[in-house]
């Protein structure tokens, strides 16, 4: 995975949203290995962490969900792991 990108800072009642996602194109299913770049959906989630200059900090991941394309594969989809 190539990492995650952050898109925009939001600065909320209370804490500063960092919001991101993956730059990789695809995903490789966890279980055979396959790429995929077919994107089934996505769904955020959230992280926080200490607390920047007193405010609470919070990421904000869009995760996508990707299918995945081997027929003999027993995982139908998998979720894209954002790591460096």
């Amino acid at each position: 995975m190539a990492g995650i990108v952050v898109k925009g800072v939001e600065r909320t009642l209370g804490a500063v949203v960092l919001h991101a996602w993956g730059r990789s194109t695809e995903g490789a299913c966890p279980r055979c290995g396959e790429a995929s770049g077919r994107v089934h959906g996505r769904y955020v989630r959230r992280l926080a962490d200490c607390a920047l200059g007193g405010t609470r900090t919070v990421l904000a991941l869009t995760v996508r969900r990707f299918k995945c394309l081997n027929r003999a594969c027993e995982a139908v989809t998998f979720a894209e792991q954002c790591r460096d």
